[in-house]
């Protein structure tokens, strides 16, 4: 897995590339909260290209990923997807982080996340 960290004007932009397994998405995650505590900001926008869509989000432990993520002033997550599949997950997630009260959309295009991520 590839993974990458962009600090952009009001948002920090992560992309991952050729995520397969559960333990690289658990790794990605730490790494991009951690990120985003340093440099503390709040608004993100997550790439994942070329990579397998994972549906067993339980499997990486994400209840406790959205609680370290609740912490976070101002949070909001943009997450952006180059597959059908990895969209759906993606959908997925932003249905249960809905739930709890989380700002997380998915998209298909950066341009339109970006543009959710900065309104507002």
């Amino acid at each position: 897995m590839d993974l990458s960290f962009e600090l952009r004007p009001g948002y920090l932009r992560a992309v991952a590339r050729r995520r397969e397994t559960v333990e690289e998405t658990r790794d990605a995650h730490r790494r991009l909260v951690e990120e985003m505590e340093r440099l503390r900001i709040g608004r993100v926008m997550a790439c994942l290209y070329e990579s397998r869509a994972i549906f067993k989000v339980e499997s990486y432990n994400l209840s406790a990923v959205f609680d370290r993520l609740a912490a976070i002033p101002g949070f909001r997550l943009a997450l952006v997807s180059d597959s059908a599949e990895s969209f759906g997950s993606h959908q997925y997630i932003q249905l249960l982080a809905l739930q709890r009260g989380l700002q997380v959309r998915a998209f298909r295009e950066e341009p339109a996340a970006e543009a959710w991520l900065l309104d507002g």
